[in-house]
């Protein structure tokens, strides 16, 4: 299964570039959407809330939380055209004809959007930091670890929006899966408070 994964590199590799055309538009807009969520939410979590009691670094703690968060806003989208797909032309079905095993077909839709959210991930802590930059402390602070995390937690929500697509079976029940499944994790996962 896996040992012919190398012969398939090169079309993989056209797959995600064109992928990534497709991306390269939309970029300038998705970075002034995520610098009015970071900006926002770090001056109200940092400043104002802070003024209400809660702890005087909860800034730079959701500075730091808002990666993930951005990451995780890809995969909604992404999880609307994989239905809206299958629902709709199928044009799946293409990738599937290609000289490609189908699992690495469909692990490309994953793979793109784990690349997708990870540029988007890369400038969430340098956006949130330019509102708290005097809470932040470099000691404290891992560039290894940190990329490790951001690549894995993007590969992850790219498999994600694989799971939550096949869990939704119209794009009318894409809304129930937020309340169901995205919301949950977003809570339960420390987002606004620290375990």
């Amino acid at each position: 299964m896996f040992t012919n994964i190398p012969s398939y590199w090169s079309v993989l590799g056209q797959m995600l570039y064109a992928d990534l055309l497709t991306f390269k538009p939309m970029i300038k807009t998705k970075l002034i959407d995520i610098f009015i969520y970071i900006s926002i939410t770090v001056v109200v979590m940092g400043y104002l809330l802070t003024r209400f009691g809660l702890r005087a670094d909860f800034g730079i703690f959701t500075a730091a939380s808002l990666v993930g968060c951005v990451a995780m806003f890809e995969i909604y989208p992404r999880a609307a055209e994989i239905v809206m797909d299958l629902t709709g032309n199928k044009v799946i079905t293409y990738d599937l004809i290609l000289p490609l095993p189908s699992w690495l077909a469909i692990a490309r839709l994953a793979i793109t959007t784990a690349l997708q959210s990870l540029f988007m991930s890369l400038f969430a802590l340098p956006i949130g930091l330019l509102f708290v930059y005097q809470q932040f402390d470099p000691s404290h602070f891992s560039v290894l670890w940190f990329t490790l995390l951001l690549i894995i937690s993007n590969l992850f929500f790219g498999f994600f929006s694989l799971l939550l697509s096949c869990y939704v079976r119209s794009i009318q029940q894409l809304g129930s899966s937020w309340m169901r499944i995205i919301f949950p994790l977003w809570t339960l996962g420390g987002f606004q408070f620290t375990w």
